[in-house]
């Protein structure tokens, strides 16, 4: 999950609302998104920016550390989709 947080983040000019990454995620619950972007908060991977509005508006971005690993997070979205397609080619 944490991959695909930051891979939706990075994806979305490096802002993204909570809501989006869920409707991008199938299977994804708010309980659990919300979990794991507190969990990159903690790391200083990303960080959290709340907007004083009615609805309220909570945004989060990669940090300059968060964007130092997205090579990292290419190489293994990378080796997944490559791993996907030899358990395709077996079956």
């Amino acid at each position: 999950m944490q991959m695909v947080s930051n891979h939706h983040i990075r994806n979305s000019r490096g802002t993204c609302r909570p809501g989006a990454i869920c409707n991008r995620v199938e299977g994804l619950t708010p309980k659990v998104m919300n979990h794991c972007l507190a969990r990159l908060m903690e790391y200083s991977i990303l960080e959290k920016q709340s907007f004083p509005e009615i609805p309220p508006r909570v945004e989060y971005a990669l940090t300059t550390f968060g964007l130092s690993f997205m090579g990292i997070f290419d190489m293994l979205e990378q080796l997944s989709l490559e791993l996907g397609n030899q358990t395709d080619i077996n079956a």
